[in-house]
Formats: C-alpha cells, sequence, structure tokens
C-alpha cells in the first residue's frame, strides 16, 4: 500500500518546534514580569504567562490538526490553515528542487524537514519541517520517480569536498571574524531592557582605561574571542560542505549542527557569478553562485553557493565539469582608456555631501574632504583596470568591482532582457552602459559601464534576434 496517498500530518515534534519559535519572542517580557517586585505580584506574574502560553499553542495545535499533505496521481495537495481551511494542489512536474536539513532538535529526535521548491508564483515552496527521515526519503522516491530518474549516491560524482584548511581560510578571509560584534551589541540591548547593566558596563571600562597593560590585554583578548568565534560559526555553517552531480542534477550538503541538503536542477540554471573581495583576489580564491529559476525554499541566499572558497583554475574547471552548458571566458576585453576619463570626470555624490557637511561643521578638518576626493579617485581608477567584458557567439561576460568583484556569465538565451543607457558625459566620449537582466529569484541584474556604444547596440540588436527567432520557436 502507497502510504503517501492517504493525507498526513507532520509528527507532534513540530508543534514544540513552533512553540519554541514563537516562545523567542517573549523571552525578554517574561524575564521582566519574572522580575518584578512584591510577593503579591507572583499569582499574577505566573497568570500572565500562562494566558501567553496558552495564546500561543492553541492556534500551533490547530495549525497542526489541519495541515496534511497527499500524494494522488501526479500532484501533492496540501491542506492547512490554523481556522481557515486552505487547499492547494501542485503538480510533481512543478517542483524544481528538494532541500532537507536538521537542526538540532531535529539531531535529537531522529526527524528531519523537508522543503520541496516549486515553479509557482505565490507559495512557492511547501515545508514539512518535522518529518520521519523515512517519509522524507520516500517522498525523494515517489518526486524521482515522476520524473523518471533514480538519484542515488553512486550515481553521483563527487566534485568538490571543503577541507578543514579551507574553512580556516574562508572564515580569515571574510566578515565573519567580526561576528562577535553584532553578538556582544544584540545581548548588552537585550541585558539592558531588564538589568541596570549600563552602570556596571560603564565601571568596568573606567577601570579598566586606568590601566595601559589591562587596555592591551582586554583588546587581544577581544580580538581572539572574535576570531575564534568566527571560525567557529563557519565551521559549523560550511562543515561537511560537499558539491555532487549527475546528468540532470546538482547536490549540495553542508553543515554541522544545521545539516543542509539540497539539489538544483542544470536546466534551471541561468547564469553564474564568481564573486572575491579584495582580500581574497590576492590570494587568488573565488566563491562560486548560481542565479537559478525560482526560490530555494527555507535556504539563504548563500543556498545558491556551490563552491564557497576555492582557487580561480580549480573553480573553472569545476564550472567546465559539472555545468558544460557554461564556460568561463578568459580571453576578455578591457574597456577603451577614455572610459577612463570619463569615470574620472564623472561627479561624486557623495563627496559632495561629505564636502558640504564638513565646510560647514567642521571647516578646520577640511584635509579630510581632500583624502576623501583622492580616495574616491583612485578605487575609480582601480574599478577602470579591473573592468572586463566578452560577448561571443554563445555568452556574455561582465566583470567589475574593486572592494567586492564580481564576474557575471550567462548564456545569452538566458537572457530576459537587455537595456542600453547613454549619460550626457558618456555621449560625448562615444561611452554606453549596457545592463542585462536574467531571470531568477529575484531577477538579477548586471551591468558593465562605459564600454564602446557601437559594441552596446551591436549586442543590444544581436538579443532582439535572439528574442524574436525565440518568440518564432514558442508561438
Amino acid at each position: 500500500m502507497d502510504t503517501l496517498s492517504t493525507p498526513k500530518r507532520q509528527h507532534p515534534w513540530w508543534i514544540l518546534l513552533k512553540f519554541i519559535r514563537s516562545l523567542r519572542q517573549f523571552i525578554v517580557p517574561f524575564v521582566i514580569i519574572l522580575l518584578l517586585d512584591g510577593d503579591k505580584m507572583i499569582f499574577w506574574e505566573f497568570l500572565i504567562i500562562g494566558v501567553i502560553i496558552l495564546l500561543l499553542i492553541i492556534p500551533i495545535l490547530f495549525e497542526w490538526k489541519h495541515y496534511t499533505y497527499t500524494f494522488k496521481g501526479n500532484e501533492i495537495h496540501i491542506q492547512d490553515g490554523k481556522f481557515v481551511r486552505n487547499y492547494r494542489y501542485i503538480p510533481l512536474s512543478k517542483i524544481q528542487s528538494v532541500q532537507t536539513s536538521e537542526n538540532l532538535l531535529h539531531k535529537l529526535v531522529g526527524m528531519t524537514s523537508l522543503t520541496l521548491d516549486t515553479a509557482t508564483a505565490d507559495e512557492s515552496e511547501i515545508k514539512l519541517e518535522m518529518i520521519r527521515k523515512q517519509e522524507a526519503k520516500r517522498i525523494r522516491e515517489r518526486i524521482a520517480l515522476h520524473e523518471e530518474e533514480t538519484v542515488t549516491e553512486a550515481a553521483t560524482k563527487e566534485h568538490f569536498r571543503m577541507e578543514t584548511k579551507d574553512i580556516l581560510l574562508d572564515a580569515c578571509t571574510s566578515f565573519s571574524l567580526f561576528a562577535l560584534i553584532p553578538i556582544l551589541f544584540g545581548l548588552y540591548s537585550e541585558l539592558d531592557d531588564v538589568l541596570p547593566i549600563e552602570s556596571y558596563a560603564e565601571s568596568m571600562f573606567s577601570y579598566i582605561e586606568q590601566s595601559f597593560l589591562l587596555m592591551v590585554l582586554v583588546s587581544i583578548l577581544l580580538i581572539g574571542l572574535s576570531i575564534a568565534t568566527g571560525i567557529v560559526m563557519t565551521y559549523f555553517r560550511l562543515g561537511n560542505f560537499s558539491l555532487r552531480s549527475n546528468d540532470e542534477k546538482l547536490f549540495i550538503r553542508k553543515g554541522i549542527l544545521n545539516e543542509t541538503e539540497f539539489s538544483i536542477a542544470k536546466n534551471r540554471v541561468f547564469a553564474i557569478q564568481m564573486q572575491q573581495s579584495i582580500i581574497r583576489r590576492w590570494l587568488g580564491f573565488v566563491t562560486v553562485k548560481l542565479v537559478c529559476f525560482g526560490d530555494m525554499g527555507d535556504v539563504e541566499k548563500q543556498s545558491t553557493v556551490i563552491l564557497p572558497f576555492v582557487k580561480k583554475d580549480r573553480a573553472v574547471h569545476i564550472i567546465t565539469e559539472v555545468l558544460p552548458g557554461f564556460q568561463v571566458i578568459t580571453d576578455v576585453e578591457s574597456l577603451p582608456r577614455k572610459a577612463l576619463w570619463v569615470r574620472l570626470l564623472r561627479p561624486s555624490y557623495v563627496w559632495m555631501m561629505a564636502t558640504g557637511v564638513i565646510v560647514y561643521f567642521w571647516r578646520e578638518f577640511w584635509w579630510v574632504s581632500l583624502l576623501l576626493f583622492i580616495g574616491i579617485m583612485l578605487l575609480r581608477v582601480a574599478d577602470f583596470f579591473f573592468s572586463k567584458y566578452a560577448i561571443n557567439d554563445h555568452y556574455v561576460q561582465m566583470q567589475s568591482g574593486v572592494i567586492q568583484s564580481e564576474l557575471f556569465l550567462t548564456r545569452h538565451e538566458k537572457v530576459e532582457q537587455v537595456e542600453v543607457s547613454v549619460s550626457k558625459l558618456q555621449k560625448k566620449f562615444g561611452l554606453a552602459t549596457l545592463q542585462i537582466a536574467t531571470r531568477g529569484a529575484p531577477v538579477q541584474y548586471s551591468d558593465i559601464k562605459d564600454v564602446h556604444d557601437e559594441v552596446a547596440v551591436h549586442y543590444y540588436q544581436q538579443y532582439a534576434h535572439i528574442n524574436k527567432k525565440r518568440k518564432k520557436a514558442v508561438s
């Protein structure tokens, strides 16, 4: 008997998961209530807390009771709603990707979370946040059976696995090292609402300021804690990261405490992004992301990352191996020399506003405006040399950026929109800005500024011709 053909609810552990999530926003009010002075207030304190818990748990129980899922034929039927029932019928052909994830609670109770990403515009995902692992396996097999393919470990090839040294380098070359700062500020703001922590903090800072040696030791301790926190967070996020593929899909697995595994259909990939911070550019490392059609469910933006931290040459090789429909172009064009003059002559509104503020309030610091102007000009010169582009019979590739550079690659048939714009300054030098848009979630835009206007117009006409042929083929 097919157990998926009968209506099923999520496991009752889902009630606890939902309750914990709902309760988090009431932790501070609960602490305030419990800290109220006076023995006579104890009864009312617990009464208020009890009422809040009751108001939280009742809708959760109704939501769990009313949420059911059923596989019937080539559709999945979803019924949900807390007090008013809603019905959805999603064809299995609309399911783009399947994602599984496990947080600490899932691990403790032996459950998993399954997210089905669909091609529908509204409610584009189906979340089964607390089901048995065997049930998740049956659902994946049912979807794979509909697609007339069998996805097994043996049928896939591993292309990349993140090692410990890669995780350490990733943490040390990213903003993860500063992860402790927002954590401390968030903790301070939360405690300051409940306890008189500000006076304690002022006393502590005054005591530290009295000794230079103590200031150095505390600074070293905070830097060490920040580095350790960044490394640990990166390890939990990217530990066990692997990239596998078969002929149809890419499979990505990552995470230590919160394990995530999801797949991306290769025919849903619309573009490739290779990103580098200024430090990683010096070291020759890149991060590779995919622009895909449709949402990626509950996965964060880094979910489309297929290579978090890898040497650029190896990244190009892996892209060619897993996505043969995309080839990174190495023979690229630089911007024309007159583009440098346009960039230097282009007004900087940031510098103008900053200069106005400095002149009005702090005229004695006029030299700050000069340093800011020099810095902006140097960044523009660097961006001129880093900006590259390439257009051939199959691909369009754009690269720009200094502090954070990005290489954007897509095929002509994946482009949804092309726009050519010319400012008054660009017109005098015969230059233009070429912008393209690819269909993703959300729509992804990329542009290259100050190319020859003939190049921009030629590609616009080329795209119009391709788009016309595409519409004829559809009709």
